[in-house]
């Protein structure tokens, strides 16, 4: 049961069953990979310091929070992650305090300035994935062409419990 799976996780912490490791040991798990910050959660609960010494091994990552706004996310993250964006209002909120916005948007809705359609997504043919891409980070694309400003959007999708839920928050 996924749902069971972090309090499993807190309880064997708590009684020692995970050893206490320096991010220097724990470099050679990541070392040349791509890593998704919080794949499993939001990065935000998880202390700046922790990211950045993780990341310094891995090759790239990607990354989202939608705890942005809130006054204990450390906002040195918006240099390792993106936030995430249910409207244009949060998009501009967010750029506002300095941050990259993944935005998802309603498929009628247009691309605004600053932003770039994502190309691992549906409706870009899923040309490149996301390891590919490799664009989802504060840091931004640092390829051949300079978008480390550009902010990511992606048309609304998922199964029809979150599109109802999605049609709600972007109308």
């Amino acid at each position: 049961n996924a749902a069971q799976a972090p309090q499993q996780i807190f309880s064997s912490l708590q009684r020692g069953k995970y050893p206490k490791l320096s991010s220097g040991a724990v470099g050679w798990l990541v070392r040349g990979r791509m890593i998704r910050l919080g794949a499993y959660g939001d990065p935000a609960m998880v202390p700046f310091d922790v990211w950045r010494d993780l990341v310094a091994h891995a090759r790239g990552w990607t990354g989202y929070t939608h705890q942005w706004r809130e006054p204990y996310c450390d906002q040195r993250l918006r240099g390792l992650i993106m936030a995430s964006a249910d409207s244009v209002a949060d998009r501009d909120a967010a750029q506002a305090l300095g941050w990259r916005t993944f935005r998802v948007k309603s498929s009628n809705a247009p691309v605004l300035a600053g932003e770039i359609v994502c190309p691992a997504s549906e409706e870009q043919g899923k040309r490149l994935t996301c390891e590919q891409w490799g664009a989802c980070n504060g840091g931004g694309w640092r390829q051949i062409i300079d978008l480390r400003k550009m902010s990511i959007v992606i048309d609304a999708h998922g199964g029809p419990s979150t599109m109802r839920v999605l049609a709600k928050m972007l109308d």
